[in-house]
């Protein structure tokens, strides 16, 4: 048996934090949004129990053992339901990596998803999800896909209104940035978020969920937010010339995804879209900037 999935790639098109828990972990608020650009997840089931998960990726520098989330979501997975056939898993990268998309969840997200689809389903959901939660904060989204709100420390999901389809600029430009590193610095400049209730302007989440649904692009615009730029932007020049390059060539909003360094621009056209993908590709000598578009759940994995 054998099926290949897309895993797509997440942008978050609002990240705030807005505490920080006993245990470490941050509570944050997020509105995430699934796009197009997507590695592909092939598995490959031979009905042998007790066999071994084997991985590999056409990316040099992608674990292919433990380390690979794609391979201990295989492992979690079948240990949830008591079989272990014989596995093969291989994935096509094109999702740069350490970049603040998801990559490694996305990829656990569609091995997760796979192996479900491919053994009749004897998994809900939720039950997926739940594995999802114990392998990364972000494979839960991963799972659903779409636009959806996250609250907690990234599990606690809720669907929202589709992004409108406007053409987004995905572009990865130098070193990869450290996620622990990230929140350390915001910990240092937020006093651990301690009677914290979030960091933007009161009332910009919710204006941006209205600016969605009502499809008011110029509302969208003014309404994305992430907190990382603040500790990420000082000292990653190369983030930071994305988004003033991507605003100086027609964006209508342009953010950091995640804790970075990938930066992504909203147009309004496609082909001022490709223009400035082009250009940043051109100067680059290689591709660094996708265009890409949002994805529906009705797209989900």
């Amino acid at each position: 048996m054998e099926l290949t999935l897309p895993a797509y790639a997440k942008i978050n098109l609002y990240l705030d934090i807005t505490g920080k828990l006993e245990n470490g972990y941050h509570e944050i608020l997020s509105l995430m949004q699934s796009v197009s650009l997507c590695d592909f997840v092939t598995l490959t089931l031979v009905p042998e129990e007790n066999g071994e998960i084997t991985l590999e990726c056409d990316a040099p520098n992608v674990p292919t053992g433990e380390k690979n989330l794609a391979y201990r979501a295989a492992k979690r997975y079948f240990e949830a339901i008591g079989r272990f056939p014989k596995t093969h898993i291989r994935i096509e990268k094109h999702i740069p990596m350490e970049a603040g998309l998801a990559g490694g969840s996305t990829d656990a997200a569609a091995t997760l998803v796979g192996l479900n689809r491919l053994l009749g389903g004897p998994l809900s959901l939720s039950e997926l999800c739940s594995i999802g939660k114990s392998l990364g904060a972000d494979v839960p989204f991963c799972i659903c896909g779409g636009t959806m709100e996250a609250k907690g420390i990234g599990e606690i999901l809720t669907k929202k209104p589709l992004m409108p389809k406007l053409p987004i600029v995905i572009a990865k430009k130098g070193a990869g940035v450290s996620t622990p590193g990230a929140y350390r610095a915001l910990d240092a400049l937020y006093h651990d978020f301690t009677d914290c209730n979030g960091t933007a302007s009161e009332g910009c989440y919710d204006a941006l969920l209205s600016a969605i649904e009502s499809g008011d692009t110029d509302g969208i615009a003014k309404g994305t937010y992430n907190i990382f730029e603040e500790t990420v932007f000082p000292y990653h020049d190369e983030a930071r010339f994305l988004q003033a390059f991507f605003m100086e060539n027609g964006a209508i909003a342009s953010r950091m995804s995640g804790s970075g360094p990938s930066v992504f621009g909203i147009f309004q056209a496609e082909e001022a879209a490709k223009c400035a993908a082009d250009r940043i590709n051109r100067g680059a000598g290689e591709q660094i900037a996708f265009v890409t578009f949002p994805v529906s759940d009705s797209e989900e994995l």
